[in-house]
């Protein structure tokens, strides 16, 4: 006869066992495509939605003055602007440049709060069209924000350099995996923000045109093991209960 130290014991093992499986993991949630309504990443639509018909700003994003991000520094976005010179997802692009009477690029609020667990994806295109004068370069910054704005304190997530170097005939693209971002305490909660900027210059000496486009970024939430291991508890315990209740019976 089974007794009740045998019950316990193969409930354990199954918890065990549950527990040992590999974490499942949410679908991912777009935070970033080409539609207006997940933040315009193609550049294609205007701050009302509607399809941009010649050069200029691309909606939800935004320009600030330069910003610091602990010792380092976001160049000023003073003029968020797109361009039809090249594009690989519809007619437009954001155009970034060190122009000495207005730097341009842009950022955006995602919206998006980040979740303890989260694994990110960022990909999009980008292009030099030209190298005048030096070496011009932009700056990609994913942030997060105390005050969900960026006069906040800031908290890097994730940040590189492109473009440094000759002009390039054809669009490159660029893949950030989960394992090149840094997601601290400080910006659980807080709203996630992407900027590109002008970067690798000084004052007027490089005023090369860099353009990026089609941007993707999406974040994929990982159960916390804490939280399997609340879900194989329950399990026991529910085992258990409706073991009692049928000897009971």
């Amino acid at each position: 006869m089974k007794t009740r130290h045998f019950y316990s014991a193969s409930l354990l093992i199954a918890a065990a066992a549950l527990l040992a499986l590999p974490q499942a993991s949410a679908s991912p949630v777009v935070i970033i495509d080409s539609s207006f309504a997940n933040g315009n990443g193609s550049f294609e639509f205007d701050s009302a939605g509607n399809a941009l018909t010649a050069n200029g700003a691309p909606g939800v994003w935004f320009g600030a003055d330069a910003l610091t991000i602990g010792t380092e520094t976001i160049e000023a976005t003073n003029t968020v602007i797109t361009t039809d010179r090249a594009s690989t997802d519809g007619g437009f692009s954001l155009q970034i440049r060190p122009d000495p009477n207005g730097e341009t690029g842009g950022i955006l609020d995602t919206g998006y709060a980040l979740v303890a667990g989260d694994e990110l994806n960022l990909t999009f295109d980008w292009q030099k069209l030209d190298n005048r004068l030096g070496q011009g370069s932009f700056d990609l910054n994913v942030f997060t924000s105390s005050d969900n704005t960026v006069n906040g304190i800031l908290t890097s997530v994730a940040s590189d350099t492109f473009g440094s170097g000759p002009d390039t005939p054809n669009f490159l693209n660029v893949a950030l995996s989960p394992t090149d971002f840094t997601i601290t305490g400080d910006s659980i909660g807080q709203n996630l923000f992407v900027a590109f900027s002008a970067g690798g210059f000084s004052g007027a000496s490089n005023q090369s045109t860099l353009v990026v486009d089609n941007i993707s970024l999406t974040a994929t939430a990982i159960p916390e093991p804490s939280s399997l291991a609340l879900l194989g508890l329950g399990v026991v315990g529910f085992a258990a209960k409706r073991r009692r209740a049928k000897v009971a019976g």
